[in-house]
């Protein structure tokens, strides 16, 4: 960086003019030099050979990189078991509907045969063949 002068002391301006502006050229020296070096600090960190505390935070976010990559395999795997799983409830679903339909159709057909059975004790008396069907059943 090239060094600012403060004006010589010969020139045209008067004693307090001079130290005004002597003071106000080491100011901006001042703030100059500390720029400079918060400059340098932030290339430095930006660097191949960065500072610790950038390879911290490089491992940390490589860390949590392969944390993501890892909890995404999961949400994958269970993603998959919830599917296998719903498929099988459905399917265990569709088989208990299918029972219950064919209970169902069994009561009719019972319900259907004591009628008959009734129908026929009502006709024949309690006749001898009767008797015979229930022990027979």
């Amino acid at each position: 960086m090239q060094e600012l002068a403060a004006p010589a002391k010969d020139a045209a301006c008067s004693q307090p003019q001079h130290r005004d502006l002597a003071r106000k050229v080491e100011e901006l020296q001042e703030k100059l030099d500390e720029e400079t070096k918060l400059r340098q600090k932030l290339e430095l960190s930006r660097e191949p050979g960065r500072s610790g505390s950038a390879w911290a935070l490089e491992s940390r976010l490589r860390e949590a990189e392969g944390e993501s990559q890892r909890l995404r395999g999961a949400l994958e795997k269970k993603t998959q078991e919830l599917q296998r799983n719903l498929q099988e409830l459905s399917e265990v679903r569709t088989a208990k509907e299918q029972a219950e339909t064919r209970l169902g159709h069994c009561e009719e057909q019972l319900l259907a045969t004591k009628r008959e059975l009734d129908r026929l004790r009502k006709g024949s008396g309690a006749s001898p063949d009767g008797d015979a069907l229930y022990k027979v059943r």
